[in-house]
This record gives C-alpha cells, structure tokens and sequence, in this order.
C-alpha cells in the first residue's frame, strides 16, 4: 500500500483510491500580499521561481504545466522539501508554486508568505493511495477512510483558514 501523487495508471493489477485532488497555488513572500499576481512571466522577472527538483512528481508536474504555457522562467533555488521552499520564499528570496497540502509543511513561516491562486489555466495534483489489486481485503479501504478523515479534520479547516479563496477546489475523497 502506497499514498503517491502518481497513480501508476499505466500498471495493471492496482486499486487506486483518491484520497485529495488540489489546485497548484502560488506562494508569495508576504509583501505581495496586496498585489495582484495574474502574470506569471512578470513576477519570474521580479523575483527567481523557488522549485522543487526536476526528478520529483511535483517538480515535474509544475514544470509541463510552465512548458505547455510557453513560459521560461528562471529558477536559481531548488529545494526537496515543502518547508525548504516555504522558507527560501518567507525569505523573499523567490517565489512558488505548490499545492495546499504543501503550504501546511511552511505553517512556521505562514505570517511572512501569502497563497494566491494559479492564474488559468489551473492545474491540480491528486494524491491516491494505491495497493495490490485483490490481496489485502478491506484494508486498503479502511487505510483510505482515515487518510481521508486525518486530511478533513486536521488539514481542510487550516487550508480554509489560509486560502478561502479555494472554494470547492480542494476535494477530499473519491470522484
């Protein structure tokens, strides 16, 4: 059993259950808080894109979602963790994109980033936990059930808090 942002789709032989799809925000120092950030290219000209690296699903996902816009933005930091982008970010030293469920892994430094959505096109991410197709009975399901709960009752409410904004953009649970 494994909760993964790449559901192996192409593999036979797994049950795939969604446990969260979520939007790509952006992650701002905190003096773009009043600013709008409609103009990806624009802000790459203002500050460096904080990423994560290339081999990771989210570095990958973020980087075809800028590619398919046509844009080349300069990136001098790359960080594999959530909270090493949020600092560099807090820092003002870049800016980011990430998900919702990555912000929280930056709760230290929330009061010095801001969350502003992806202008359009958006694009998400979903989290699945994935197991061997017939082996393990109901827990997989079970394992599903409360990953789900974890993320409604610890994750959702701070998320709210942070990023009203979403709306029914965060989803926990299945299709």
């Amino acid at each position: 059993i494994a909760i993964m942002a790449d559901a192996v789709d192409d593999l036979d032989g797994f049950e795939r259950m969604r446990l969260v799809e979520e939007p790509l925000i952006l992650l701002l120092p905190g003096s773009f808080r009043d600013k709008k950030c409609d103009d990806l290219e624009e802000l790459g000209r203002q500050l460096p894109l904080v990423a994560y690296p290339g081999r990771s699903h989210i570095g990958q996902l973020i980087q075809q979602h800028l590619r398919r816009l046509g844009l080349n933005i300069p990136s001098s930091l790359a960080y594999g963790t959530s909270y090493g982008v949020a600092q560099m970010v807090a820092a003002g030293l870049g800016w980011a994109i990430v998900t919702p469920l990555c912000t929280l892994e930056g709760l230290a430094v929330a009061d010095r980033t801001c969350c502003m959505p992806l202008p359009p096109p958006g694009i998400s991410r979903r989290l699945t936990l994935v197991s061997r197709s017939g082996e393990l009975g109901n827990i997989p399901t079970h394992i599903a059930a409360v990953a789900q709960q974890v993320i409604e009752t610890s994750c959702v409410p701070e998320i709210r808090r942070l990023m009203p904004w979403l709306s029914g953009q965060f989803k926990v649970g299945p299709i």
